[in-house]
């Protein structure tokens, strides 16, 4: 895991100690925002090193100008950040890493019938693949937790989109050893991230087609496009633990990589007795064979996107907590490590829950947890129903709270409303960080959400200048996508009001809930419930350089 590159050690539990980038999820809560204040001094000195960050021609793009597409004629005046140049001694995950085999000629292939590698991404135009729509995935995989390696079988449900002779799936590293379509053998060929599979005879449209493909190997974590981290299938020593923002999930699994291509999954695992393992959705079978293994089948019956797919395989403790009023069961999987303070700090998620709903709606899936697992990892991912914590976010006070308030917030916003875009992941970032404000609001009596928030905005200036609305596509995470964003949010709540403002936020969430949505999409729907010209708003605090002032309470 990468490393940090500065950590401040505070004196009580209430004084967080201070994290920066680079790692994997940006820890901007209430509590962090405060700790940076305090260690100001101490952040100017640190540098964020992204040597090992890996952009190719082929995966990233300049931005164009963005547009609110609101019904003002305003548009944002801000100029896209140019992405670095490809370093060509350090070039992405090549064909040689894992020589493709073919199973027959592919040959010639009319450009109309194939689907192509991308789906036109803004920023990574090289994610997912076209000409089609994942229905289910259905993983099956036998684990050696001693040699550290799977055999696997990945059967995909899909709908084209259009007639192919020809389809990708985005895979990197493991073994292919076979791809069949519709129950007949078909030719594949490999090159980087891409799987390029020729069935026998071209896909019609609209028609339901299965793909199955065995695979094998020894999965690893795949360097970020996005960001200055890896992820995916992360081996911790004695704990596995998936973690796969924005593109990890190649890594383990042939997929369509892209958060518009949401599907149901069904994950079924065969490891030692001696271990637990943990996944998304609900656990549907743990069957104990005769040679000293288990095999636990999960089952995730909503769409999901393919980074908020998880797994745990180590020494976890499974942990019920109170469930919410409405009945969403609450289910842990805590490190035997790290039981009695995961205990501690989760015990309040099914209020959490309740308070959320009152808010959002509906809470928007079957079951909810976390799992804990036995490193200080130095972030929390909102993967879908599970949400993965490192140690470190873990204690006997329960500090990080604020931090479980943020990750159950992203059940609703990123994983049940997704991004159409990579580009405006302030969508997710600033709706979860505006919510560790909105919990207390709802549990601490005569708390001024206002008051906290000024006191925020006027002291972080100087990491919230940067345009949250177009972050550097090498840069997706950085602080003012969740500060900025979350002020954005506040902003918009003081200009249209409270009623109109949560009529908008439940609305957004039963409008695109299931799906997925871009920030026009939320600026029209803002100008709708309101009934006010909101484009120059969204512009200023969107798109346009320099922290904006926040509107008069």
């Amino acid at each position: 895991m990468p490393s940090l590159c500065c950590h401040v050690s505070a004196p009580t539990p209430l004084l967080r100690a201070a994290k920066l980038l680079p790692m994997p999820r940006l820890l901007l809560s209430r509590k962090f925002a405060w700790n940076l204040l305090a260690v100001v001094g101490l952040l100017a000195a640190c540098t964020v090193g992204t040597d090992h960050l890996t952009v190719t021609d082929d995966d990233i793009a300049v931005p164009p100008a963005a547009t609110s597409e609101s019904s003002s004629d305003t548009s944002p005046t801000f100029e896209p950040t140019p992405v670095p140049d490809s370093d060509p001694d350090s070039a992405s995950e090549s064909a040689d890493d894992d020589p493709a085999i073919d199973s027959g000629s592919v040959g010639d292939i009319d450009p109309a019938l194939d689907g192509g590698p991308g789906l036109g991404d803004r920023y990574y135009p090289g994610y997912g693949n076209g000409g089609y729509d994942v229905q289910s995935y259905e993983l099956t995989i036998d684990w050696n937790h001693t040699d550290r390696a799977m055999d696997a079988t990945a059967v995909i449900d899909l709908m084209p989109t259009q007639e192919l002779a020809r389809f990708n799936l985005d895979f990197v590293g493991l073994t292919v050893e076979s791809v069949v379509v519709d129950g007949q053998d078909a030719a594949w060929d490999r090159s980087g991230r891409e799987l390029a599979i020729t069935p026998n005879a071209t896909l019609r449209s609209d028609v339901p087609t299965q793909v199955t493909i065995d695979y094998s190997g020894e999965p690893d974590v795949l360097q970020s496009l996005g960001a200055p981290f890896s992820g995916g299938w992360t081996d911790l020593g004695e704990t596995i633990v998936v973690v796969g923002e924005p593109e990890g999930a190649a890594g383990w699994y042939p997929v369509n990589e892209h958060p518009t291509d949401k599907a149901t999954y069904s994950i079924t695992l065969t490891t030692d007795s001696s271990l637990a393992v943990a996944a998304n959705g609900i656990q549907t079978a743990k069957i104990v064979n005769g040679d000293g293994t288990t095999t636990w089948t999960y089952v995730t019956d909503d769409p999901q996107a393919s980074y908020l797919t998880t797994l745990g395989i180590g020494d976890f403790v499974f942990h019920e907590g109170d469930p919410s009023r409405s009945g969403i069961p609450v289910r842990h999987w805590f490190h035997a490590d790290k039981f009695e303070e995961s205990v501690i700090t989760m015990e309040r998620t099914g209020q959490m829950i309740d308070a959320f709903e009152s808010i959002f709606g509906p809470y928007p899936f079957d079951v909810y947890g976390s799992m804990v697992v036995d490193q200080d990892l130095g972030f929390a991912l909102e993967t879908q129903t599970l949400s993965v914590f490192g140690g470190d976010l873990v204690d006997q006070f329960a500090t990080y709270e604020d931090i479980v308030a943020h990750e159950l917030a992203h059940q609703w916003f990123g994983n049940h409303v997704s991004l159409g875009q990579w580009s405006d992941i302030w969508l997710n970032e600033g709706f979860a960080t505006y919510s560790e404000y909105l919990w207390l609001e709802q549990i601490e009596p005569g708390y001024d959400i206002d008051a906290d928030i000024r006191e925020l905005h006027a002291n972080l200036g100087f990491i919230t200048g940067s345009p949250p609305g177009a972050p550097p596509a090498d840069d997706l995470f950085n602080a003012s996508v969740y500060i900025r964003g979350a002020f954005t949010l506040h902003a918009l709540r003081l200009t249209i009001g409270d009623e109109a403002f949560f009529q908008t936020v439940a609305q957004w969430v039963e409008e695109f809930g299931g799906s997925w949505a871009v920030t026009s999409d939320f600026i029209q729907l803002s100008e709708e419930v309101s009934g006010q010209d909101l484009g120059a708003f969204f512009d200023t605090w969107l798109f346009a350089e320099g922290l904006p002032e926040l509107p008069p309470a």
